[in-house]
């Protein structure tokens, strides 16, 4: 469920703040039935730095450790294991 967040400031509209929109999926450890590179995110724009990725609660690189697809899926370099907790946030 998207949790909506004002931003402070305005957007030229007598000062009523730009709203942001902050969803969240989380893919909980022995859950998945095999190892997994690709994942389902949040939608967002790719390449605005606007997606974060937490495996076991760390946050990881785009680039260094997943590619970017589309804007709702992402790629790892290596498997996630089944026990892997892997939290996935996005903001639009």
């Amino acid at each position: 469920m998207p949790l909506f967040v004002n931003r402070p400031g305005g957007n030229g509209n007598g000062g009523v703040p730009n709203p942001i929109t902050i969803t969240q999926i989380e893919s909980l450890a022995n859950t998945r039935i095999d190892v997994q590179r690709e994942f389902t995110v949040p939608l967002y724009i790719s390449g605005t730095h606007k997606l974060e990725v937490y495996y076991n609660g760390v946050l990881v690189s785009p680039i260094v450790d997943y590619n970017e697809i589309s804007s709702n899926k992402i790629q790892f370099k290596y498997d996630i294991p089944v026990s892997a907790h892997m939290t996935f946030k996005s903001t639009i």
